[in-house]
């Protein structure tokens, strides 16, 4: 059966990714959550895994394009799913699903933080205490990678800049929209 892989709204807000990189080549067989491609999103570069065990048919986009939230990815023959239900057979299959059961809440203790005794642990600040920030190694020049947003990619394409050439000055060495208007203008 033909199953096709559309973008998923991975953020809030989110509506572009980048393809960075394919990750395996059409007609190659997949496993169920084998990762196939990795996109870009203006907060996070993601993993993308295949939904289901088959040979990867066709790929949508190529490195470097931007696809749309919705867009199909690619297109997957899956394994074992036989011919797909006839048009009068296909609310008959919806029915026979079952709703997923509502996540459990965890139950609250009716100990306050005030009635905490000195020195006990509180779940519930420990659960929501910050973490340190985990350290981001600067992506090499000549690494053939430029980290950037696809926003920022798109807005350098408009302007006729490499982004290549461009010096990052956001975290990690990420090249921003005020970074590539300046190149631009020849600062």
């Amino acid at each position: 059966m033909r199953f096709e892989f559309k973008l998923p709204d991975l953020a809030e807000g989110m509506v572009e990714g980048e393809i960075v990189s394919w990750l395996v080549e059409a007609g190659a067989a997949l496993k169920e959550e084998q990762p196939v491609l990795e996109v870009m999103t203006d907060k996070a570069t993601v993993v993308i895994s295949s939904p289901h065990a088959g040979n990867l048919l066709e790929t949508c986009y190529e490195a470097g394009d931007i696809a749309e939230v919705g867009s199909v990815l690619f297109v997957l023959d899956v394994e074992g799913a036989g011919e797909a239900p006839a048009a009068d057979e296909a609310p008959a299959a919806a029915e026979e699903t079952q709703p997923l059961p509502k996540p459990r809440q965890p139950k609250k203790s009716g100990v306050s933080s005030e009635t905490q005794p000195y020195g006990g642990p509180d779940v519930r600040d420990a659960a929501t205490a910050p973490t340190a920030p985990v350290p981001v190694a600067p992506v090499p020049r000549g690494s053939g990678k430029v980290l950037a947003t696809p926003a920022t990619r798109r807005l350098a394409r408009e302007l006729g800049v490499d982004i290549g050439r461009v010096t990052g000055t956001g975290p990690a060495g990420r090249v921003e929209k005020g970074d590539v208007r300046a190149f631009s203008q020849g600062g």
